[in-house]
C-alpha cells in the first residue's frame, strides 16, 4: 500500500482523467452530526451503557436496501434499521414513528454538515487542471443536491444510491458515473473513507482507489490494498497529474 505525500513524481501525462468522490468522511464531515444523533437516541431510551453494542448492531442493519430483493432509499434503510437495532437491545411499542422523527432530523442536520478543511482548495486545484470530478454517494437523491447546493459544489456528475438504484460496494454507482463522465475505468480514480465500500468496490470493477484514512484505523487484511492512501485530500492534484 503506497502513502502519498504532496505529490507523486513530477512530469509525464496525468495519470488519470477523471476523480470520483465519496461524501460523507470524504467531502463532508458527518461524524459530529451523526454524535448528536446517536447521543439523542441513547438518552431518549436509557441506552446510555449499551452505546458499544448499538452502535455495533445498527451497523448491521444500515444499507441493506437491496438485501431483500428490493431497492429503499437510504431514508427508509435508516429507518428500518434503526427499528430492528432498537428491537434487538428489547426495546419494545410502536418505534415506526419514533425512529421516522430520530432519522428525518438526522438528514436535516447532514445537509447542512461542514466540509472538511482542504476540500474546497483541492476541488478548485482539480478544475484548475481541467480535470472532471463526480460525487458518487449512498445517499438519496434529494440529501445530495441539497448538500451541494448549501456548499456551492459544482461537480461534473453527482450519482446517488437512489439515482443508481444500488449501494456501493456494488457496482451501480461506480458505472454510472463512469458512463455519466465518458471515462473509461482505469483512467478513473475513485476516493473514498471506506475500505469495503469505496476501495473493494472500485477496484473490483478496475477502478483504483485511493483510501481516505483520515483517522489512522486500521486498513482490514482481508481486502486487496488500495492504489493510494491519503490522510486528508491534500495530496489528491499530485496523485492525478503524476505519469502513468
Amino acid at each position: 500500500m503506497s502513502s502519498d505525500g504532496a505529490r507523486g513524481i513530477a512530469g509525464g501525462a496525468q495519470r488519470y482523467d477523471a476523480v470520483l468522490l465519496d461524501m460523507f468522511g470524504t467531502l463532508v464531515d458527518f461524524r459530529s452530526t451523526f454524535h448528536v444523533t446517536l447521543s439523542r437516541i441513547l438518552t431518549d431510551l436509557g441506552l446510555q451503557g449499551r452505546a458499544t453494542v448499538f452502535q455495533r448492531n445498527w451497523r448491521t442493519f444500515t444499507f441493506q436496501g437491496e438485501d431483500e430483493g428490493e431497492f429503499v432509499t437510504v431514508h427508509e434503510d435508516f429507518k428500518r434499521g434503526l427499528e430492528s437495532t432498537l428491537r434487538t437491545l428489547g426495546i419494545g411499542g410502536e418505534l415506526r414513528p419514533y425512529c421516522e422523527e430520530v432519522i428525518e432530523d438526522l438528514f436535516g442536520h447532514l445537509r447542512q454538515a461542514a466540509l472538511f478543511p482542504e476540500v474546497r482548495e483541492v476541488l478548485e486545484r482539480l478544475d484548475g487542471s481541467g480535470v472532471a470530478w463526480a460525487v458518487v454517494s449512498n445517499i438519496d437523491e434529494d440529501d445530495l443536491a441539497a448538500i451541494l447546493r448549501h456548499h456551492g459544489l459544482a461537480p461534473r456528475l453527482a450519482v446517488s444510491s437512489e439515482s443508481s438504484r444500488s449501494y456501493k460496494p456494488n457496482a451501480g454507482p461506480f458505472v454510472a458515473a463512469l458512463s455519466g463522465l465518458g471515462v473509461g475505468a482505469a483512467r478513473a480514480l475513485h476516493v473514498g473513507d471506506s475500505p469495503a465500500a469505496d476501495v473493494d468496490g472500485a477496484q473490483r470493477l478496475g477502478i483504483p482507489a485511493a483510501w481516505l484514512n483520515r483517522y489512522n484505523d486500521p486498513y482490514p487484511v482481508e481486502l486487496r490494498e488500495p492504489a493510494h492512501t491519503m490522510h486528508d485530500l491534500n495530496p489528491l492534484p499530485g496523485i492525478v497529474d503524476g505519469p502513468h
